[in-house]
């Protein structure tokens, strides 16, 4: 199958990629810059962005299946009008592009903090995002993943990594006690890759956690005890999280932001059983997960 990737030199997107060429698929990734790719096998890249419909026309000429990763993200300073450009604008613009290629199979990687109460730029827009795709006409798939970790050096993940490994403090918004199913970013390309292998999947939603329900103060202790070293919670009352985001809101790429504080509130037990059901999802659990990439 011919797959394009938007975001393939993301987390995401770059490991789908890679297990896509492994299964045999021709990939072809949309990237800023020329000849780059995250990937280690080299696959075919067009130039361009959400925000340059040119550039997504070419990218989509031909292909049978298109897997959307891009995204503007909640790690750097909130802005609500690119997050309106690239998120909504963008997969708008993204849908029409496949739309006149013939392309009409497409898996929109959304995210739980995707939700029609969530007033954040992302979260809203997210949303928003999903819902261009369910309208579409397309057959789709929308995924919706927790808290994804694994192997790099990028995200909320590794951050707390380096914390736990050098200054061995990790904050914590609040208590700490919000269950979530912190999940394999392996784990997320499985499941992309098995909802193009049949029909099951098409038109629906799906959440994607991890095996393990644990609170955020847990996934803290899992990697501290997983990396072998002690390490002490600090809880901050939201109200001061939310001040010291507000003021550290002109940094390009600030601590934490609102978008992670509301984030954070939200955090929940997601249901993995219908993508168990629809297409053999089984994610490893917490431990493994960490202990392969943290030790692996």
């Amino acid at each position: 199958m011919k797959i394009g990737i938007t975001g393939v030199n993301g987390f995401i997107g770059s490991v789908t990629a890679e297990r896509l060429l492994r299964a045999g698929h021709a990939v072809r990734g949309l990237v800023r810059t020329p000849g780059s790719s995250a990937t280690r096998t080299p696959i075919e890249t067009v130039k361009g962005d959400l925000t340059d419909p040119r550039s997504l026309e070419q990218f989509a000429a031909g292909l049978e299946a298109v897997i959307h990763c891009a995204a503007r993200t909640s790690e750097g300073a909130p802005d609500a009008r690119q997050s309106q450009a690239v998120n909504v604008d963008g997969t708008s613009a993204l849908l029409a592009a496949c739309r006149a290629a013939g392309c009409r199979r497409f898996i929109h990687i959304s995210s739980q903090s995707a939700r029609p109460e969530n007033p954040t730029a992302y979260g809203h827009t997210k949303w928003l995002s999903e819902e261009l795709v369910r309208s579409s006409g397309f057959s789709y798939t929308i995924l919706r993943p927790s808290t994804v970790y694994g192997p790099g050096t990028r995200g909320l993940f590794w951050k707390m990594v380096h914390l736990t490994k050098s200054v061995r403090i990790i904050p914590v918004i609040g208590r700490g006690l919000e269950q979530f199913r912190p999940v394999h970013v392996d784990d997320i390309a499985f499941a992309i890759e098995a909802c193009l292998q049949g029909p099951a999947s098409l038109q629906h939603t799906y959440d994607l956690g991890g095996a393990d329900v644990v609170t955020f103060g847990g996934f803290v202790q899992a990697i501290a005890d997983c990396l072998g070293v002690s390490v002490r919670q600090i809880h901050l009352p939201v109200w001061a999280c939310r001040l010291a985001a507000q003021l550290l809101s002109w940094m390009p790429s600030p601590p934490m932001t609102i978008d992670n504080i509301v984030g954070m509130e939200q955090l929940q037990s997601c249901d993995n059983g219908p993508a168990e059901r629809d297409f053999g999802y089984k994610p490893r659990g917490l431990a493994e997960g960490l202990g392969q990439t943290l030790k692996g």
